[in-house]
């Protein structure tokens, strides 16, 4: 029997897929494991000193690796949650940081677009200014409005004018 079409599945791309109980996605996995070792390994290296220098190291090697590897087990989760915390804040300003820059890419275009359509209102009415005063048969020495840009700017043009 052919699959319906309501219960078919759509297919995930590779870097949206998650794996693992905390829902890490495979594009920031290395970022969360990267985190998650370096916690992990900071909090076995005070529960190894704990257990050999701490109060408890002198109450035999029994109760000693019992309460090593309860502490371990606490550090193991909290390595992970925190871990998390990390990578999702990093995975928050960076989406932020995209968001804001595709915002100010969208309004420096509009900006240019409306610059672009008052040069043209520009180079329209002088258009129809010279037009009118060849047709009346006037000279016509108004410059053309990048060349009075650059008169204001102080620039000359390329062909020496």
């Amino acid at each position: 029997m052919p699959p319906d079409d309501a219960n078919a599945q759509v297919p995930v791309e590779r870097s949206a897929r998650r794996e693992s109980i905390w829902s890490v996605s495979e594009r920031w996995r290395w970022l969360y494991f990267t985190f998650f070792l370096l916690l992990m390994g900071g909090g076995s290296a005070l529960v190894g000193w704990d257990a050999l220098f701490g109060e408890g190291a002198g109450k035999g090697v029994v109760q000693s690796m019992l309460a090593a590897f309860m502490a371990e087990a606490s550090v193991a989760v909290a390595s992970a949650g925190m871990a998390l915390g990390i990578t999702e804040v990093v995975m928050l300003s960076t989406l932020l940081s995209r968001k804001m820059d595709e915002r100010k890419a969208r309004i420096l275009r509009e900006g240019r677009a409306e610059e672009r359509v008052a040069r043209d209102a520009e180079w329209d009415a002088w258009l129809e200014r010279m037009l009118a005063a060849q047709a009346a048969g006037e000279a016509f020495t108004e410059p053309p409005p990048s060349r009075r840009a650059d008169d204001l700017n102080g620039a000359t043009h390329s062909n020496g004018a």
